[in-house]
């Protein structure tokens, strides 16, 4: 186990119970790299226009899933927001799902 061990590249995601098992067979962790950050800007639409961002996501594909929405002036001043748990479904469809409510409820705010 410990020529496998040290030849491996791999990492966990050093859990507890990850950390546990690897002390009792007397392993050392390996920590995973560090994310790499992207700056990104969020533009304020021109004025009397309010900008929507939408998000949706899941843990695993499918996974337990949810999405959001977010409406901005020029100023970046909130109008609106909506959230929802979706239950189990794949990305695609939290996704889209997340646009299909972002359409209506601009609808509704004209």
């Amino acid at each position: 186990m410990h020529s496998a061990y040290n030849s491996s590249e791999g990492h966990m995601s050093n859990s507890c119970q990850d950390l546990a098992t690897l002390h009792i067979l007397g392993l050392q962790s390996r920590p995973r790299k560090a994310p790499k950050i992207h700056e990104c800007y969020c533009l304020p639409p021109p004025p009397i226009i309010l900008k929507a961002n939408t998000n949706g996501s899941s843990r695993g594909n499918p996974g337990l899933a949810g999405w959001g929405v977010i409406f901005r002036d020029n100023n970046g001043v909130v109008h609106s927001t909506l959230i929802r748990g979706l239950g189990v479904c794949t990305c695609y469809v939290v996704e889209c799902k997340a646009i299909v409510e972002c359409i209506t409820k601009a609808i509704e705010l004209g």
